[in-house]
């Protein structure tokens, strides 16, 4: 309603004038609180993560007044719902519905409220706060990412064994410390030198937020280095991708390689002057009979493993070929000549074979 004031003037002869006002409204109730969104525009939803550090968007809508009218709407952004440590106060026009304020300095790991206060003609008030947005400026963090189930084989397993029923791991953690993991998206694919003919076990897929995944029967080619990529997004939509360490699948043994007994002072001598000099050692000729069983000496060639690499050689000594029944089995590594000390082993009278056996990385790497 509106309300008026009447004056009355009386002259010293009793004549009269009288006027009135044009009026005024009483306004005693502030403006009816709205709805205060973290976001550009009343259009677009509320968030509860972002990842720019310079920008808070605000946005409004359903504040009333019924007694006047809003005059102007005021910002603040502050640490805790109210507050104005960040920005004191921007005013803008009351038919104004949303502000993006730039050149801010927030930091990651916080969360900041932006508060609206609504003004009426009478100079009355109402302030609402937003539920709050949390910078989170830093993409998720891996801690692993393997080629196998952590949890039964915690070692690295280059090798995948196929066949019926043979299965593929893989696992992985990531942490974000700021807003937390969203969801992982997996792919596994060849290494670059055999991706543009080889295709993807699996292609980019959304799993959510599961830590493994196992593919049975996976078609995989021999001798092929595949990786595991996973890509976790965090909820302020910053992601990072990290890699496997690659495994492939090894079906054959290595080829066959040539071995030949060498007399074993020179093959001593030799290993000696090689490491000295930095060079590979010299091929030694080939003996058939020895005057000594302190020791025997070997050198092969030809060992080759098209699917994989060589990891390491095996020598041994035995009355029979691929016997080790004089001398055992030892692992010399990745080296082609090898002085094997026989001074413990039985003493037979006559001609004995150093026999050599090449194990494939598919084995020694388990």
């Amino acid at each position: 309603p509106r309300y008026f004031s009447t004056v009355k003037a009386v002259s010293e002869v009793g004549r009269t004038r009288t006027e009135s006002s044009d009026g005024v409204r009483l306004d005693l109730l502030p403006p009816v609180a709205g709805r205060v969104m973290d976001s550009p525009s009343i259009k677009v939803d509320d968030i509860d993560v972002q990842s720019s550090v310079n920008t808070i968007s605000v946005s409004w809508s359903h504040f009333r007044e019924y007694q006047s009218s809003r005059t102007a709407y005021e910002i603040t952004v502050g640490t805790s719902p109210g507050s104005n440590d960040v920005v004191a106060g921007i005013l803008v026009s009351e038919k104004a519905t949303s502000k993006t304020i730039n050149g801010l300095e927030l930091s990651s790991g916080v969360t900041y409220y932006a508060t609206v206060t609504a003004f009426d003609k009478a100079g009355l008030s109402t302030s609402v706060s937003s539920n709050g947005v949390l910078v989170d400026a830093s993409a998720p963090e891996v801690v692993y990412v393997v080629d196998h189930d952590p949890s039964t084989s915690p070692g690295r397993a280059r090798e995948l064994r196929t066949g019926d029923g043979s299965e593929l791991t893989i696992a992985w953690e990531f942490v974000d410390n700021e807003s937390g993991v969203e969801s992982y998206s997996v792919r596994i694919c060849p290494g670059l030198m055999s991706h543009e003919v080889v295709p993807c076990l699996w292609d980019w897929t959304e799993v959510q937020l599961r830590t493994q995944v196992k593919l049975t029967n996976p078609d995989v080619i021999p001798g092929v280095v595949y990786y595991a990529e996973v890509r976790a997004t965090s909820r302020s939509g910053l992601t990072s991708v990290a890699t496997s360490e690659g495994f492939f699948s090894d079906v054959t043994p290595p080829s066959a390689g040539v071995v030949t007994v060498v007399n074993p002072d020179d093959a001593a001598a030799e290993l000696e002057a090689a490491a000295a000099e930095d060079r590979l050692v010299n091929t030694l000729p080939a003996v058939s009979m020895l005057s000594s069983w302190r020791a025997v000496a070997a050198q092969w060639t030809g060992f080759v493993d098209d699917e994989s690499q060589m990891h390491h050689f095996e020598v041994c000594v035995g009355t029979h070929p691929f016997a080790g029944d004089l001398s055992k089995c030892t692992d010399v590594g990745l080296v082609y000549t090898a002085v094997i000390d026989t001074t413990f082993a039985p003493v037979f009278a006559g001609q004995f074979g150093g026999d050599l056996a090449a194990l494939d990385s598919n084995v020694t790497a388990m």
